[in-house]
């Protein structure tokens, strides 16, 4: 990559090796529930030799993102940062991951006639990769246990625990071991999940009105700033760009795709220090292509003749990966 590290190709680096690791492609993680979130993928032994190793540097990565303050593009299913802090779980847990399961036990806790139902305290799984489908008894001689209206509390606890840890217990088992090799227990045990996440995976909207307040100039655009016509083509084009659009384009301008915890006034630098994002303004003929600096959150803006040739370059930077396409 053209581009000398002074912070900016660090963020960039912890944003390809997420978006390559957590890819559902390679078979590490899936996509599930309503809020389209990551989970570990239990059939990812058959997909991958390596996995365990894998799910051991996913933890790292994880944590050594935390520590430098990077966000990743990878949003995991809330109960697996409940499992990273040691937080308790429960039924409430699986509806982010299933919905029909959650309303199917929430309806068994709620109702009698638990007997009529026909259940024992086993689960048939998923068929991996097209072979036949397995069955897991939640205890010893449980396809033989029926689920009565008497035992059915300690069936859901037995299926919730099977959904967020059984199924999964040697991935995650690496994944954790991973994550506390870097970042020890104790240390993340001040966080609830959700602070968690939201530190390592940032705001999950970008809001343009708060890049726009917490956005300097240089150059031509420093007196006038967003009155200045080339600024104003800007911040119109961000208005009709897509939210994954919007992204892209951040990624481009800092090296990350996305936004901290605290909005655009905790973007870093650098060297660790808060900097607002910066637009200068440039002189070019031969070059109307915008040009970034990721260590310093700025990006190189030409003097457009208007918001449509504004819009055309911009656009034209988007069409392209945007790691390393005129960025230093």
């Amino acid at each position: 990559e053209p581009g000398v590290d002074a912070g900016g190709l660090e963020r960039e680096w912890f944003t390809l090796a997420a978006q390559e690791l957590f890819d559902p492609e390679v078979g590490l993680f899936h996509v599930v529930g309503p809020l389209n979130a990551l989970d570990i993928n239990p059939g990812s032994g058959l997909l991958n030799d390596l996995d365990k190793e894998y799910f051991r540097f996913a933890g790292r990565l994880l944590a050594k993102a935390l520590m430098e303050h990077q966000t990743l593009p990878a949003r995991l299913a809330p109960y697996l940062y409940k499992h990273l802090i040691g937080a308790p779980m429960g039924l409430v847990d699986v509806e982010a991951l299933d919905e029909q399961l959650h309303r199917s036990l929430e309806w068994l806790l709620a109702n009698d006639g638990a007997d009529a139902l026909a259940l024992s305290f086993s689960v048939t799984e998923d068929a991996p990769l097209g072979g036949s489908a397995g069955v897991s008894e939640l205890v010893p001689g449980g396809e033989r246990k029926d689920v009565t209206d008497e035992n059915k509390a300690e069936f859901v606890d037995l299926r919730v625990r099977h959904r967020l840890c059984d199924s999964i217990a040697p991935q995650l088992w690496h994944l954790k071991y991973g994550f506390h090799e870097v970042i020890p227990p104790f240390m993340v045990s001040v966080f609830d999940a959700s602070e968690l996440e939201l530190l390592m995976c940032g705001l999950p909207v970008l809001d343009v009105d708060d890049w726009k307040r917490h956005t300097e100039y240089g150059g031509e655009f420093e007196a006038s700033g967003e009155n200045h016509r080339v600024i104003g083509y800007f911040w119109a084009v961000l208005d009709v760009l897509s939210h994954a659009e919007r992204f892209k384009l951040l990624q481009f301008a800092t090296g990350t795709a996305r936004v901290p915890a605290r909005g655009f006034k905790s973007l870093q630098s650098n060297d660790g220090n808060y900097r607002k994002f910066n637009i200068t303004s440039v002189r070019s003929r031969n070059n109307l292509y915008p040009r970034a600096h990721t260590c310093f959150n700025k990006i190189d803006l030409p003097l457009y003749k208007d918001k449509a040739q504004c819009e055309m370059y911009i656009r034209a930077v988007l069409s392209h990966p945007v790691t390393g396409f005129t960025m230093d």
